[in-house]
């Protein structure tokens, strides 16, 4: 489980997956069935568009929910 800024994230850091932006490894979240950018704070996919989809649904706006 990677610890990324401040948070155990369920999930792995990604070798082959790395942010268009700013080229941070991406890391995949195991709760929500997504990938992430920890230094952009932004998911690397867009919700899909089941109404029911038991992933999507819980999924925060912002991947890592900083105070």
């Amino acid at each position: 489980m990677p610890h990324v800024k401040g948070s155990d994230v369920p999930g792995f850091i990604s070798e082959t997956r790395f942010c268009p932006i700013c080229r941070t490894a991406e890391v995949y979240h195991d709760k929500y069935d997504a990938f992430f950018c920890p230094h952009c704070n932004t998911w690397a996919e867009e919700r899909c568009s089941d109404p029911t989809c038991s992933y999507c649904t819980i999924r925060p706006s912002l991947p890592l929910q900083l105070p």
